[in-house]
C-alpha cells in the first residue's frame, strides 16, 4: 500500500488478493519520490469487508495507534496476519491501553467497544461491528439471537421486543391496533384511520374517502375528509351539512337529485374545497316529486300544480289545475279564481249570477252532502235570463257583493213586490181621497158661489126697486128673476 495506490481502494468492498501496510506506506522513499501516507488516508478502507488473501500490517508508526479504519472489515480468507516490530494488535497492550471488556479474548483492532476483533456477548447490528454486554444496556435494541442484538423500528419509543414496528413497548408517533388486538406503531394513521387523544389510530367511517379526522360520516371536522357521494341535510341548528353514503353507492334517494361539487361550490356550501370535485345529493324543491336539477323548474313531477313549467303550491288567481295538475285559466265570466273551465265552476262572478238550484236562494240543503260546492252551483252571465230579470245582492256569498239574477219567487224579491203593491194600494187610496175631497170641495165652492150670486142678484133687484122709487120710475122697473 502506498500514496499511489491508495485512492484505487476508494468505496471498495472486496480486495481481490492481499492488502500489505508496511513502513514505508508512511516513510515514504525518497529514492523514488514517493511521499509517505498520512493516518487518515487509511480511512479509504473502512468499506471494506472482505480480504481474499491475508492482511500484513507492518511497522511501529506513532501515527498509527489502531486498526479502526478496518472496523468494517469482516472476513480475511488467507488467515494471515503479519505482526512485526513489536506491535501486537490481537492483545493491543500498548502504552497501558487494553481491548473493551466486550471484546472476547481474540482481542481488538483498538480502544472501544466498536475496535473488537469478536465479541464476548452480543455484537449490535451486522454493520455496525459494536459489542455490548447485553442488548439491554443501550436503549431501542433487542436480542435476535445468535448474540447479535439488532435495533428496533425507528417507531418504537424507547425499546421493543422484537423486530418491526408491531413489537415496540410503546410507540413513538401513533398506535394502530388489528382485529387480533395486536399493535403496530406508525408515523401517522394511514389513510382510513384517525388518531384519538391516546394517539391509538381508530377506523374511520366506512363510508369516508380519503381518510378522516373522526369517527362520524359528516364531511369536515370529526368526520369524513371527504366522499364518494355526499348527501345534503341539516343538523340539530338547521345548519345545512353533508353526509357520506355508503362507500360504493352512486345513487341518491328518492327526491334527491346528484350534481358535480365545483371549487366554488363547495367553498360557498362548507366554506372550504373540502368537497372540491365530489359528487352530492341535493334535496329536490318542496314543489317536487323527483327532479332532474334543484329549483321549481326542474321537477320529473309537480308535488301540487304546475304552471308556466314552473311547480307551485297553488295555481295563480284565475288560474286552475285540471287532472294532470297543469294550470288552466278559468272562464272569462269568473272572478276570484275558479275549480274548473266552465262558467259554472266560478268562485265568484263578474257580472251576475244564478244559481242552478232555487233552493240555494235560501241555503236550503237538508239532503246536501257538500253544500260548499255542489250544492250551491251557479252560472256566471253577463246578462240576467228572460226568467230571471229581478237583481239582488247574494247573501250567502262570502265577502263577495254578487248581483244574483232571481225571480218574483225569490223571498226577497217577492217581499219586495209586496211592499210595492202595498204601497201602490196606499197611492191609490190617497189619489181617490184627494179627488172624492176635490170635487166635494168643487160641489160646495159651486153651490156657495150659486147662493152668493142668488143673495147678489136679490140685491140687485131690491136696489133697482128702491131706485125707481126715488126716481118716479117704478113701473117701469122689472121685477128681479128668482131661481
Amino acid at each position: 500500500l502506498s500514496s499511489r495506490n491508495i485512492d484505487q481502494f476508494k468505496n471498495c468492498t472486496v480486495i481481490d488478493g492481499n492488502l500489505k501496510i508496511i513502513q514505508t506506506t508512511f516513510d515514504g522513499d525518497s529514492y523514488t519520490n514517493l511521499e509517505g501516507l498520512k493516518r487518515e488516508q487509511l480511512n479509504v478502507f473502512k468499506t471494506v469487508k472482505e480480504i481474499t488473501g491475508y492482511l500484513m500490517v507492518q511497522g511501529g508508526n506513532q501515527a498509527m495507534s489502531d486498526l479502526s479504519f478496518l472496523s468494517n472489515l469482516q472476513v480475511i480468507h488467507g488467515r494471515d496476519l503479519d505482526m512485526t516490530s513489536g506491535y501486537d494488535f490481537l492483545v493491543a497492550e500498548r502504552d497501558g491501553d487494553v481491548c473493551h471488556q466486550s471484546c472476547s479474548d481474540e482481542g481488538c483492532w483498538g480502544k472501544g467497544a466498536n475496535k473488537c476483533l469478536n465479541c464476548r456477548s452480543f455484537k449490535i447490528d451486522n454493520s455496525s461491528n459494536i459489542c455490548i454486554e447485553d442488548c439491554t444496556r443501550a436503549p431501542m435494541l433487542y436480542n435476535a439471537g445468535n448474540k447479535l442484538c439488532k435495533f428496533c423500528d425507528e417507531e418504537c419509543l424507547d425499546s421493543c421486543y422484537g423486530e418491526g414496528p408491531g413489537n415496540c413497548t410503546l410507540c413513538k408517533h401513533v398506535t394502530i391496533r388489528g382485529q387480533d388486538n395486536s399493535t403496530t406503531c406508525l408515523n401517522q394513521c394511514s389513510e382510513m384511520f384517525f388518531a384519538k387523544e391516546n394517539n391509538i389510530c381508530l377506523p374511520c367511517s366506512d363510508k369516508c374517502a380519503e381518510g378522516c379526522t373522526g369517527p362520524s360520516d359528516i364531511v369536515g371536522i370529526g368526520g369524513c375528509n371527504t366522499c364518494d357521494l355526499a348527501i345534503e341535510t341539516k343538523d340539530e341548528l338547521n345548519k345545512t351539512i353533508f353526509r357520506c353514503l355508503s362507500d360504493g353507492t352512486y345513487r341518491c334517494p328518492y327526491n334527491y337529485y346528484v350534481t358535480y361539487i365545483s371549487k366554488e361550490t363547495s367553498i360557498h356550501l362548507l366554506g372550504s374545497e373540502i368537497l372540491m370535485g365530489s359528487s352530492a345529493c341535493f334535496h329536490c324543491d318542496e314543489m317536487c316529486e323527483e327532479c332532474f336539477q334543484g329549483g321549481n323548474v326542474n321537477c320529473k313531477k309537480c308535488k301540487y300544480v304546475k304552471q308556466d313549467s314552473a311547480c307551485r303550491l297553488s295555481c295563480l288567481n284565475m288560474f286552475y289545475p285540471d287532472e294532470n295538475k297543469d294550470c288552466q285559466q278559468c272562464h272569462e265570466e269568473c272572478q276570484g279564481g275558479c275549480y274548473g273551465p266552465s262558467k259554472t265552476q266560478c268562485n265568484a262572478c263578474n257580472n251576475f249570477k244564478v244559481y242552478l238550484d232555487k233552493a240555494s236562494w235560501t241555503d236550503n240543503h237538508n239532503n246536501c252532502t257538500d253544500p260548499g260546492v255542489s250544492c250551491r252551483q251557479f252560472n256566471c252571465t253577463k246578462t240576467c235570463p228572460s226568467d230571471m230579470t229581478y237583481t239582488i245582492k247574494d247573501p250567502l256569498s262570502d265577502g263577495e257583493t254578487t248581483t244574483l239574477c232571481v225571480d218574483e219567487s225569490h223571498p226577497e224579491v217577492a217581499a219586495r213586490l209586496a211592499q210595492q203593491e202595498d204601497d201602490n194600494k196606499k197611492k191609490t187610496s190617497i189619489i181617490l181621497g184627494s179627488v172624492i175631497g176635490g170635487v166635494v170641495l168643487l160641489a160646495a165652492a159651486l153651490v156657495l158661489f150659486g147662493y152668493c150670486w142668488c143673495q147678489r142678484a136679490k140685491a140687485q133687484g131690491k136696489t133697482a126697486i128702491l131706485t125707481a122709487k126715488m126716481t118716479g120710475y117704478e113701473d117701469e122697473v122689472e121685477p128681479p128673476v128668482h131661481f
